[in-house]
């Protein structure tokens, strides 16, 4: 078992070097290190290297445009303050519901009868 798990974390720091040598200029407007740039060479020399970096944007260092981080986090916390709301109006409006159907079972039948036939009128 000890050797899957060594096996998955090579994998997932290959992964993340390759991809931080790849995203560098995305990031920051520094250059990059040195060990990372190498990465980089040796990645986009590869048919698979090129087509990444070309899906994400950084196969010419030159034409990439760093990421505002600021902003970037600011769309990540109106989405989730988004999320939060909605998923609170349909929790409230749920509680509403079942409580409303909770009084309308409790009514007598001819109370009943006047709202199905308020409700669902033809």
């Amino acid at each position: 078992m000890g050797a899957v798990h060594f096996i998955f974390a090579f994998l997932a720091a290959g992964i993340t070097i390759i991809a931080g040598s790849l995203l560098w200029p995305k990031i920051t407007v520094n250059s990059r290190p040195k060990p990372l740039q190498e990465v980089r060479d040796v990645v986009v020399q590869t048919s698979a290297g090129k087509n990444v970096a070309e899906i994400l944007g950084v196969a010419d260092d030159l034409s990439v445009k760093p990421v505002n981080v600021s902003s970037a986090a600011s769309a990540v916390v109106t989405n989730i303050i988004t999320t939060i709301e909605k998923g609170s109006q349909e929790i409230v409006t749920r509680q509403v519901f079942e409580q409303l159907v909770r009084q309308i079972d409790q009514m007598p039948t001819e109370q009943k009868k006047q709202i199905q036939d308020a409700v669902c009128r033809p």
